[in-house]
Protein backbone atom coordinates (compact mmCIF):
# COMPACT_ATOMS: atom_id res chain seq x y z
CA UNK A 1 0.00 0.00 0.00
CA UNK A 2 0.95 3.87 -0.83
CA UNK A 3 2.81 5.48 0.39
CA UNK A 4 5.98 2.86 0.38
CA UNK A 5 8.54 2.07 3.08
CA UNK A 6 11.80 2.77 1.03
CA UNK A 7 13.37 -0.07 3.09
CA UNK A 8 11.04 -2.02 2.87
CA UNK A 9 10.73 -2.08 -0.82
CA UNK A 10 14.79 -2.15 -1.18
CA UNK A 11 14.16 -5.32 1.06
CA UNK A 12 11.67 -7.41 -1.16
CA UNK A 13 13.88 -6.14 -4.52
CA UNK A 14 16.45 -7.67 -2.95
CA UNK A 15 14.88 -11.20 -2.03
CA UNK A 16 13.27 -10.91 -5.14
CA UNK A 17 16.31 -10.74 -7.28
CA UNK A 18 17.67 -13.68 -4.77
CA UNK A 19 15.27 -15.66 -4.90
CA UNK A 20 15.64 -15.24 -9.45
CA UNK A 21 19.00 -16.06 -9.21
CA UNK A 22 18.67 -19.04 -6.81
CA UNK A 23 16.04 -20.00 -9.02
CA UNK A 24 18.74 -19.54 -12.34
CA UNK A 25 21.42 -21.71 -10.47
CA UNK A 26 18.79 -24.49 -9.76
CA UNK A 27 17.90 -24.99 -13.31
CA UNK A 28 21.21 -24.94 -14.34
CA UNK A 29 21.96 -27.55 -11.88
CA UNK A 30 19.14 -29.03 -13.00
CA UNK A 31 19.78 -29.19 -16.75
CA UNK A 32 23.72 -30.53 -16.26
CA UNK A 33 22.15 -33.38 -14.26
CA UNK A 34 19.51 -34.30 -16.86
CA UNK A 35 21.51 -34.23 -20.34
CA UNK A 36 19.24 -36.56 -22.08
CA UNK A 37 16.11 -35.01 -24.24
CA UNK A 38 12.85 -36.62 -23.75
CA UNK A 39 11.44 -38.28 -26.67
CA UNK A 40 8.33 -35.68 -27.31
CA UNK A 41 11.61 -32.88 -26.82
CA UNK A 42 13.07 -34.91 -29.76
CA UNK A 43 10.41 -35.34 -31.51
CA UNK A 44 9.62 -31.09 -31.19
CA UNK A 45 13.31 -30.67 -32.01
CA UNK A 46 13.24 -32.53 -35.18
CA UNK A 47 9.92 -31.21 -36.26
CA UNK A 48 11.71 -27.56 -35.60
CA UNK A 49 14.81 -28.56 -37.70
CA UNK A 50 13.06 -29.76 -41.01
CA UNK A 51 10.71 -26.73 -41.28
CA UNK A 52 14.09 -24.38 -40.26
CA UNK A 53 15.68 -26.40 -43.18
CA UNK A 54 12.44 -25.70 -45.91
CA UNK A 55 11.54 -22.26 -44.88
CA UNK A 56 15.24 -20.55 -43.54
CA UNK A 57 15.67 -19.49 -47.02
CA UNK A 58 12.77 -17.20 -47.14
CA UNK A 59 12.54 -13.71 -46.19
CA UNK A 60 8.57 -13.58 -44.89
CA UNK A 61 9.17 -16.49 -42.70
CA UNK A 62 7.63 -15.73 -39.60
CA UNK A 63 7.60 -17.09 -36.32
CA UNK A 64 3.63 -17.05 -36.87
CA UNK A 65 4.32 -19.48 -39.66
CA UNK A 66 6.56 -21.65 -37.51
CA UNK A 67 3.84 -21.64 -34.45
CA UNK A 68 0.83 -23.10 -36.91
CA UNK A 69 3.10 -25.24 -38.10
CA UNK A 70 3.96 -26.99 -35.11
CA UNK A 71 0.39 -26.80 -33.97
CA UNK A 72 1.48 -24.57 -31.26
CA UNK A 73 0.33 -21.04 -30.22
CA UNK A 74 3.28 -18.58 -30.65
CA UNK A 75 3.60 -17.99 -26.25
CA UNK A 76 4.12 -21.72 -26.16
CA UNK A 77 6.37 -21.80 -28.50
CA UNK A 78 8.56 -19.22 -27.17
CA UNK A 79 8.66 -20.91 -23.79
CA UNK A 80 9.53 -24.14 -25.10
CA UNK A 81 12.44 -22.84 -27.22
CA UNK A 82 13.43 -21.09 -24.47
CA UNK A 83 13.12 -24.21 -22.18
CA UNK A 84 15.23 -26.17 -24.82
CA UNK A 85 17.54 -23.53 -26.06
CA UNK A 86 17.58 -20.69 -24.10
CA UNK A 87 16.48 -18.70 -26.84
CA UNK A 88 13.21 -16.97 -28.16
CA UNK A 89 12.59 -19.16 -31.62
CA UNK A 90 13.16 -15.88 -33.47
CA UNK A 91 16.99 -16.24 -32.04
CA UNK A 92 17.04 -20.32 -32.70
CA UNK A 93 15.78 -19.21 -36.40
CA UNK A 94 18.47 -16.57 -36.87
CA UNK A 95 21.14 -18.67 -35.88
CA UNK A 96 20.27 -21.29 -38.07
CA UNK A 97 20.49 -19.08 -40.73
CA UNK A 98 24.08 -17.77 -40.14
CA UNK A 99 24.90 -21.51 -39.45
CA UNK A 100 23.66 -22.21 -43.02
CA UNK A 101 25.43 -18.98 -43.93
CA UNK A 102 28.51 -19.91 -42.82
CA UNK A 103 27.91 -23.58 -44.46
CA UNK A 104 27.85 -21.60 -47.60
CA UNK A 105 30.40 -19.33 -47.58
CA UNK A 106 32.77 -21.72 -47.10
CA UNK A 107 32.06 -22.62 -50.79
CA UNK A 108 34.50 -21.45 -53.40
CA UNK A 109 32.72 -18.93 -55.84
CA UNK A 110 29.98 -17.78 -53.06
CA UNK A 111 29.45 -14.28 -52.83
CA UNK A 112 28.04 -12.97 -49.56
CA UNK A 113 25.33 -11.25 -51.07
CA UNK A 114 24.21 -14.38 -52.55
CA UNK A 115 24.56 -15.96 -49.06
CA UNK A 116 22.83 -13.58 -47.87
CA UNK A 117 19.61 -13.51 -50.03
CA UNK A 118 19.81 -17.77 -49.93
CA UNK A 119 19.18 -17.58 -45.90
CA UNK A 120 16.47 -15.15 -45.58
CA UNK A 121 17.84 -12.13 -44.50
CA UNK A 122 16.58 -8.70 -46.13
CA UNK A 123 19.81 -7.18 -46.58
CA UNK A 124 23.39 -7.64 -46.79
CA UNK A 125 23.96 -4.94 -44.23
CA UNK A 126 21.60 -6.70 -41.72
CA UNK A 127 23.30 -10.26 -42.59
CA UNK A 128 27.07 -9.11 -42.31
CA UNK A 129 25.79 -7.02 -38.92
CA UNK A 130 24.64 -10.47 -37.49
CA UNK A 131 26.93 -12.85 -38.81
CA UNK A 132 29.76 -10.45 -37.45
CA UNK A 133 27.86 -10.22 -33.71
CA UNK A 134 28.02 -14.17 -34.06
CA UNK A 135 31.08 -15.40 -35.63
CA UNK A 136 33.49 -12.08 -34.83
CA UNK A 137 34.05 -10.84 -37.89
CA UNK A 138 32.73 -9.63 -41.52
CA UNK A 139 31.37 -12.59 -43.10
CA UNK A 140 33.56 -11.73 -46.48
CA UNK A 141 36.50 -11.79 -43.93
CA UNK A 142 35.27 -15.10 -42.56
CA UNK A 143 34.99 -16.58 -45.98
CA UNK A 144 38.50 -15.47 -46.85
CA UNK A 145 40.16 -17.21 -43.37
CA UNK A 146 38.16 -19.91 -43.92
CA UNK A 147 39.09 -20.55 -47.62
CA UNK A 148 42.60 -19.70 -46.83
CA UNK A 149 42.04 -16.53 -48.95
CA UNK A 150 44.58 -13.60 -48.36
CA UNK A 151 43.28 -9.98 -47.80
Amino acid sequence: TKPFNDEELRLTLANTARAIENRRRHDRTKNADQPETSPTDQAFIDQLNAWMETHHGDVATRISDLALHLNLDERTLQRKTRALFGQPPKTVLTEYRLDRAAELLREPGRKVADVSAECGFSSTSHFGRQFAKRFGMAPGSWKRAKNGQKG
